[in-house]
């Protein structure tokens, strides 16, 4: 009867240890297949730390890279770079898209939304703000001249996500 039982357990140690786990990574979607629901999905990964954005190193988002938002008024959104300059000067432009609170359709599209090299931005209207947090989502800063390096530090509680590089 013990020689039985030995057996079975070595089968089954035997069989969990041959079966190995998959990980299952799901493609990340294109901005334009990006819905509200999957902005929601993410909501819980949003943070209000500073990041670094495009550097020569390859750190941090660089253009093309896709940062989801909820706004300091508690919109959702997403936003593609599509250009920073590099320099002592360095300029942020990027599409947007804001959703309906209640997720029901878009609020507010825009393209190519500029903010200069110090200065703030207001997602909830898709515009460039002065640096008081009080009216600003992020301000935008570059930190090293040298390796490309710009600050994205957001303010008045809202926070972001970097959903894709």
């Amino acid at each position: 009867m013990k020689k039985i039982i030995y057996s079975l357990l070595a089968i089954i140690l035997i069989a969990g240890s041959a079966c190995k786990k998959e990980s299952v990574t799901v493609p990340q979607k294109a901005f334009e297949d990006i819905t509200y629901q999957d902005i929601k999905n993410l909501e819980s990964k949003f943070s209000s730390n500073t990041f670094g954005v495009g550097s020569s190193t390859g750190k941090g988002p660089q253009i093309g890279a896709v940062i989801l938002y909820k706004t300091k008024s508690g919109v959702l959104g997403k936003m593609r770079i599509s250009n920073f300059t590099s320099g002592v000067v360095s300029d942020l432009t990027f599409d947007m898209v804001n959703y309906k609170l209640d997720g029901s359709s878009e609020l507010l599209i825009k393209n190519g939304v500029l903010i200069k090299n110090t200065w703030g931005a207001d997602l909830d209207n898709g515009i460039q703000a002065s640096v008081n947090p009080a009216e600003t989502d992020f301000y935008w800063n570059t930190v090293g001249l040298l390796n490309n390096e710009h600050s994205f530090k957001p303010q008045n509680s809202a926070k972001f996500y970097v959903y894709s590089n």
